[in-house]
């Protein structure tokens, strides 16, 4: 349905603006990602609003796609697998910021702030095999996510003397970041120092 959606649009485009053939599909492709981002941060609002964790789903949302930008890591295949992977790590991160208790949340961000910076510095950023990156990005992307990062760290702490549970949110948003870097490392790389 996007498809058809992004193609129609792209040759309406492209037949008003006088743009060759050949760049319709470069329209579609750019039509595609913007619909389903649209529909993903649409996803995550709706349940935010269903959860009453609007503002959860905000810095949600933000963190998740500064931190991404930069980072890579995992993408799903489709990209209704990307709604629904993207929907079902907000609704993880809404119920852990009800579920752990203030007293854990200490101990939770040491582990996460500290096994967040080790695999940028280890593995940022990780590059899609659709998406090489020349040498002087990968630099570039690792230095923008390490600002990135701890910029996000610094707010977690912050905003922690205000709501702890959003403040575990935060933490729980990035420890999922990480997960997601790591999914697309071979076992061989983690477990062996190159």
């Amino acid at each position: 349905m996007i498809d058809k959606i992004s193609l129609a649009v792209a040759v309406f485009l492209a037949s008003h603006d006088g743009t060759p053939d050949d760049r319709t599909a470069v329209y579609q492709v750019g039509i595609d990602v913007l619909i389903s981002t649209v529909l993903t941060v649409a996803g995550v609002l709706g349940l935010a609003v269903l959860l009453h964790n609007i503002m959860g789903g905000i810095f949600y949302l933000v963190c998740f796609i500064t931190v991404r930008s930069y980072t890579g890591g995992h993408h799903a295949s489709t990209r209704l697998r990307c709604f629904i992977l993207t929907c079902g790590i907000y609704v993880i991160t809404a119920l852990t910021a009800v579920i752990v208790v203030p007293e854990a949340f200490f101990c939770m961000v040491v582990v996460v702030f500290s096994l967040g910076n080790w695999v940028i510095w280890k593995y940022v950023p990780v590059e899609n095999k659709n998406k090489r990156l020349p040498p002087d990005w990968k630099q570039r992307n690792r230095m923008k996510s390490w600002i990135i990062v701890i910029f996000w760290q610094i707010t977690t702490f912050c905003i922690s003397r205000i709501s702890t549970a959003l403040s575990i949110q935060l933490c729980m948003t990035q420890a999922e970041i990480i997960l997601l870097i790591l999914w697309c490392k071979p076992w061989e790389d983690l477990l062996c120092e190159s």
